[in-house]
């Protein structure tokens, strides 16, 4: 049958076609491979009409008749084939339709596993959804595994309050006919919400009783038998949930021409994602496509049709067919982005990277741009710096404040990779960076980007770059790929956090493209890939980052933040310069606070709300440290409230901080009471700051009433295991001087687990000086392994107390050489101390040897050290009572009226004059004594009155005109009480008496002047005072 056919079919060519494959189908059985669309029969009438053939032929008639037999045994089967044939190109585009669109849909929705621990409080609620998108009437509590009551919709939740779902929302993103179990509530920073999960996901399955399996369930009570029994079985469950992403990837097209110069790797989930680009990429490519594009289709080489492409392999075929310059239109996706519940940041999620190498799509050579990269090292490098930087807080405070580790781990990944003579890429160099700024390390950050890129981090044309090499062989090779805008924010940041504000300066203007921009006589340079068409563009966070920067440059920086926010486009404008954010203002609020511009600061405030940029908290906290009077702060309250800012805990205790500075205790304690009435709990800060208050107010009483409170009541009991609220209390305990109290305080630390730090040390020693337990006092402190400044201070006092002067000189006297941790005045109050001791033990020795000291270490004695000294000696000029002598007084020492001469030896040394109440001091003593010390007063008044007859200035000039002048010797005041039998008849001679400086006041000069009456003998002259 089928040759016959084939026989009359010679003549008529096109009737033959369509007759052989009819025939050939039905023989075969109508293969079924292709799955086409059912035609319409209309559509298969029009395919063997009778207007298709020729009427003129007499053999027509019994080839129609033929036609119409075979026609009449053709199983739908063949229809399908026959139909399909004649529609192949409009079915081909409602292919490439058809999966674009199952693309996008595959990408609204995303899976994940969250595996938690049944023994932790889970925080997380379940709710079911029936047909109809009905939601149940209860909720399921994974914790209780009780039923209970939906809890209100709340959009917004601080720390350990429960976020909940918008029923609206969800029912949305769901299909009519969905059933299943949606999450209904998480509390904020539990252990469902650290793992990831949010009000709104769907759970699709949990772990089977035993093993790893994951059965799928639809109902509260299958996933309450499978909690309770998991919980016997094991201590972990894992939950796999599924989240509707309402963001779909943004596509675009492209006409590129060979070498296209991409770099692509397949997906586990389907895609070819482009992963770098080579040497040879066009300069359009890089602007516009970005790491991390999928592609999803190529134009076919013959028409306009777009062939979607899901393999390397494919990829290659489609671009390789084409000849050197000939266009290639592809499709490109943007990887979807989901709001981050966390931050209420965007996020970009990343693709799932199957295990394939890199292809590089390029008919040239492939050359990686800038140097050798070895990806699978990298790859090792990345997961171990994420290791360290990511995960629990406590994880986080243990790695990174107390050892520094994932510095600790950037210093190995640069060993590493400069030992094998690699390259950094610019993720891996990002990485490093922010370890070492989480560990407060600026420099080794500068050094890493200078080392990777090859540029200078101070954003010059300076060639003095830093070089990483292996610390056995080979060296950090410098690739400037490796440089994009998230490294240069981190240098920004990481030259902010060294103070560097110029050279901030400087890399802004490198990563804008701008060179020649001189910043303190430097010029900056264009880096590379920046510029109008570059693809580094600084974005609002560059600016922000800049912004900070110059805030910390004093009235010349604030002024140079301002002028470059006016340079930034206004909210909600797109131009040249990135807009304002709500950063921008927060900055720049904090900054002119912390200037002192109040009145500018609320302006600011002004400016953002008509900018469109609405105030969170953290523009309030700022703002409440210039409030002046409690007023301001209700007034600031009451803005919060119309800008639907609620107050939390850190704002309160900010209001609290202001009050306690301003004394205004009483307001701070209405202030807790409100912030109570808000449903706010205070904190160990909040009685932090009370206390604190309390004790500034020199209230030590009120501050431990106030803390004995907090530990008796149960409710804040828990607040005060905190070493600050104990050492507070110890502070409080030595400023009443109960050593007892203080002692049993730190014994209840002990037992609470809370361990003494150093200041709650240098609290207790000051409770035990204060107590007069010196020995007490000197044995806490050999217990302090590194004591500060104020401790070694407390050190001292103890150790002088004890009257162990030669331990505290000692002590001292490390103190003036090297690193020293003593601050100028704490080094002065020691002296002070230690002399005062000194003379109170009648060791005048040590007191003339540590006032030597002094004034060798570049101090000047001052004012409060004389008078201390004069009080120790007992040597207060007494009122002169009527009836009253001299001798009826308490006799003054020989060795403390020498020693007052010694000290004003001493001052003349050193150029300095003497104070005019010491110098009184020391002519009353004299004249109490009579005698010899008498005699040396009234020459001490004597010079004094030559110094100023001779119209000299200054100590120094008096000097000179005595020694060369005069051409005679000068001797020294307690050289003189000492000799004086020798050189009493030389006097005038060839012995001048010193030259003494007074300083004197106006209120002092009356008492200088009695005080010079008393020591003058026989007639009195009028002497000049100055």
């Amino acid at each position: 049958m089928v040759w016959l056919v084939v026989s009359k079919m010679v003549k008529y060519t096109r009737a033959a076609a369509i007759l052989l494959i009819w025939t050939i189908s039905a023989v075969n059985g109508f293969s079924s491979r292709y799955e086409r669309r059912e035609p319409s029969l209309h559509q298969l009438r029009l395919s063997a009409s009778p207007a298709y053939f020729s009427d003129d032929d007499e053999n027509l008639n019994n080839l129609r008749k033929d036609v119409d037999r075979i026609g009449a045994d053709m199983t739908k089967a063949g229809s399908e084939y026959l139909t399909s044939f004649l529609l192949e190109e409009q079915q081909d585009e409602y292919e490439v339709e058809m999966e674009q669109k199952n693309r996008i849909v595959l990408e609204q929705r995303r899976q994940y596993d969250a595996t938690l621990s049944l023994k932790e409080t889970l925080g997380i609620t379940l709710c079911q959804v029936d047909a109809g998108q009905e939601l149940s009437d209860y909720d399921l509590n994974l914790d209780s595994l009780v039923f209970e009551s939906p809890p209100e919709p709340i959009s917004q939740a601080s720390s350990g309050e429960a976020l909940t779902m918008n029923p609206t929302q969800v029912q949305k993103r769901l299909d009519s006919n969905f059933k299943g179990i949606v999450v209904s509530s998480v509390v904020v920073g539990g252990h469902a919400w650290n793992n990831g999960i949010r009000p709104g996901d769907v759970l699709v399955s949990t772990s089977a009783t035993l093993g790893d399996a994951l059965w799928p369930k639809t109902s509260l009570d299958g996933v309450r038998s499978a909690v309770a029994s998991r919980k016997v079985a094991a201590g972990i469950m894992t939950f796999r949930f599924e989240r509707s992403i309402e963001e779909v990837a943004s596509q675009y097209e492209l006409t590129l021409t060979k070498p296209l110069g991409l770099e692509v790797q397949a997906t586990d989930d389907g895609f070819v994602e482009v992963t770098g680009f080579t040497a040879n990429a066009q300069k359009l490519a890089r602007y516009a496509i970005n790491v991390g594009d999928r592609i999803l289709a190529i134009d076919s080489s013959l028409g306009d049709r777009m062939w979607p492409v899901s393999t390397v392999e494919g990829v290659i075929s489609a671009c390789t067919s084409r000849l050197p310059g000939q266009p290639i239109r592809m499709r490109f996706a943007r990887p979807y982005a989901e709001k981050d519940a966390d931050t209420d940041k965007i996020k970009t999620i990343a693709p799932i990277r199957a295990a394939s190498t890199v292809t590089v799509i390029d008919d040239s050579p492939a050359t990686p741009v800038g140097a050798p990269v070895d990806k699978q090292l990298l790859s090792r490098c990345r997961n171990a710096l994420k290791r360290y930087s990511e995960g629990q807080q406590g994880e986080r405070e243990k790695f990174t404040d107390k050892y520094a580790v994932p510095g600790l781990v950037a210093d190995k990944v640069l060993d590493a990779v400069a030992s094998a003579s690699s390259s950094l890429d610019a993720v891996t160099l990002s990485m490093v960076m922010n370890a070492y700024l989480s560990c407060r390390q600026p420099e080794n950050a500068i050094r890493a980007f200078e080392a990777a890129t090859g540029l200078k981090a101070d954003g010059s044309s300076a060639t003095n770059i830093e070089i990483i090499e292996g610390k056995e062989k080979g060296a950090l090779v410098p690739n400037k790929a490796a440089m994009n805008l998230v490294t240069g924010s981190s240098l920004m940041r990481a030259l902010s956090m060294k103070g560097d504000t110029s050279s901030v300066e400087r890399v802004l203007a490198a990563l804008e493209g701008r060179s020649g921009v001189n910043v303190n006589g430097i010029e900056s340079i264009e880096w590379p890939n920046t510029g109008l068409y570059g693809s580094v563009i600084p974005d609002s966070q560059c600016y922000n980052i800049a912004l900070s920067a110059a805030t910390r440059g004093g009235e010349e920086g604030l002024g140079t933040a301002l002028a470059l926010f006016d340079t930034m486009d206004e909210p909600g404008r797109t131009g040249l310069k990135p807009a304002k954010n709500l950063v921008s203002f927060n900055t720049m609020i904090g900054a002119l606070v912390r200037m002192g511009y109040s009145e500018d600061a609320f302006a600011m405030l002004d400016r953002m709300k008509r900018s469109g940029v609405k105030p969170d908290k953290f523009t309030y906290t700022s703002l409440i440290r210039a409030c002046v009077h409690e007023g301001d702060i209700q007034e600031l309250l009451f803005d919060m409230k119309e800008q639907g800012v609620q107050p939390d805990v850190v704002m309160y205790n900010a209001m609290i901080r202001l009050l306690c500075d301003k004394y205004q205790w009483f307001e701070a304690k209405n202030l807790v009471g409100e912030m109570e009435s808000r449903g706010l709990k205070p904190n160990s800060k909040t009685y932090g700051l009370l206390m604190r208050g309390l004790l500034t107010a020199k209230k030590p009483s009120a501050c431990l009433t106030l803390f004995e409170t907090a530990c008796t009541d149960q409710r804040t009991a828990s607040l005060t295991e905190n070493v600050h609220l104990y050492t507070t209390a110890i502070a409080a305990s030595a400023a009443i001087g109960n050593h007892e109290r203080a002692l049993d305080l730190v014994s209840r630390m002990n037992i609470a687990g809370v361990k003494p730090n150093l200041k709650t040390l240098t609290a207790l020693m000051g409770a035990c000086l204060s107590s007069g337990k010196a020995e007490l006092a000197s044995d806490v402190f050999s217990r302090i392994d590194s004591p500060d400044g104020y401790a070694l201070q407390m050190g001292i006092r103890s150790i002088c107390a004890k009257g162990d002067l030669a331990t505290a000189s000692e002590l001292l006297a490390k103190q003036l050489v090297g690193n020293n941790k003593m601050t100028g005045k704490q080094i002065m109050d020691s002296f002070q101390t230690l002399i005062q001791t000194s003379l109170e033990l009648e060791d005048f020795s040590t007191a003339r040897q540590t006032f030597a000291d002094l004034l060798k270490s570049g101090f000047i004695p001052s004012k409060a050290l004389l008078q201390r000294i004069v009080h120790t000696l007992d040597l207060i000029p007494p009122k002169r009572v009527e009836g009253i002598r001299d001798a009826t007084l308490k006799e003054i020492p020989e060795e403390s009226f020498d020693f007052l001469l010694f000290i004003i030896d001493s001052l003349r040394t050193r150029n300095l004059p003497c104070d005019g109440s010491f110098y009184s001091t020391v002519l009353h003593s004299g004249a109490r004594m009579g005698g010899l010390r008498r005699k040396i007063a009234s020459l001490l008044a004597g010079s004094r009155a030559m110094t100023v007859d001779a119209n000299i200035g200054d100590l120094a000039g008096a000097i000179v005109l005595s020694e060369e002048a005069r051409g005679k010797t000068v001797v020294g005041w307690a050289d003189l009480v000492k000799n004086y039998d020798v050189y009493k008849e030389r006097l005038g001679d060839d012995v001048e008496l010193p030259p003494l400086a007074v300083r004197i006041s106006s209120k002092e000069i009356r008492q200088v002047l009695a005080a010079e009456q008393r020591v003058s003998y026989g007639k009195q002259r009028r002497r000049q005072l100055v």
